[in-house]
């Protein structure tokens, strides 16, 4: 989860991103955290990974950090997300071990209003119908036919979320904009511009094979063109 600190607006925003597709010097002034900083197994692991583990909804390893983040991202900003926000979180996320739908259930979870179906003890959909009359639970069946209970899961406390870092906060507020220049090379670097201007057309005239990477990240300044020279 990547966090910025926007000074015009007073507010933190708090997104989700690819790591291994995100360059590092693209997170000049933001705080970073990962899936082993918001939760341990020594301690205790956060509301996030408790919901997507006993709603079966963990896979082999490698997705589970990626759902995790991206609903703790959510969160950050929504305490309590509607259905349609969770499934937009978790849209850019694949999955081949476990499928989507338990994963999406114990996100759901977090919401204000539960769906229709969490409402029936048979967890069966409400459009399931016979004879024309709703499909009830068979009270003699003593076999469970719930994945989880909701009772048993710990709340979520914004309270005890890890801050934002005070000093980015100061550096947003006082840094005035500027140019950024990160030598990541001998023959490589980046130059991040604040706005498109005659100095952003100047480097494109010097170096006509370079990449452009647009992005709004620097948020004192506004949005960034970003040169990979």
């Amino acid at each position: 989860m990547i966090s910025r600190y926007e000074p015009v607006a007073k507010k933190i925003i708090h997104y989700s991103a690819n790591a291994c597709l995100l360059p590092l010097y693209s997170l000049y002034g933001c705080a970073v955290i990962t899936v082993e900083g918001i939760g341990s197994t020594k301690t205790r692991i956060h509301p996030v990974q408790e919901r997507i583990a006993k709603s079966h909804g963990s896979q082999c390893g490698f997705c589970t950090p990626g759902m995790v983040m991206s609903i703790y991202a959510l969160l950050r900003n929504e305490i309590e997300p509607s259905e349609e926000q969770i499934a937009e979180a978790l849209s850019g996320n694949l999955c081949r071990c476990t499928g989507y739908r338990p994963i999406i259930d114990g996100s759901k979870t977090f919401c204000k209003e539960s769906m229709c179906c969490q409402d029936k003890e048979n967890r069966g959909c409400c459009l399931d119908e016979e004879d024309g009359l709703p499909l009830l639970p068979n009270k003699e069946k003593k076999i469970c036919t719930t994945l989880f209970s909701s009772e048993e899961f710990q709340p979520l406390d914004p309270t005890q979320e890890l801050i934002f870092p005070p000093e980015l906060m100061r550096m947003a507020e006082c840094q005035t904009p500027q140019t950024l220049i990160f030598h990541t090379g001998k023959e490589t670097m980046w130059d991040l511009s604040c706005k498109l201007s005659r100095e952003l057309l100047e480097l494109k005239a010097k170096y006509p094979l370079a990449t452009l990477f647009h992005t709004w990240e620097y948020s004192w300044c506004g949005t960034r063109y970003i040169w990979q020279i």
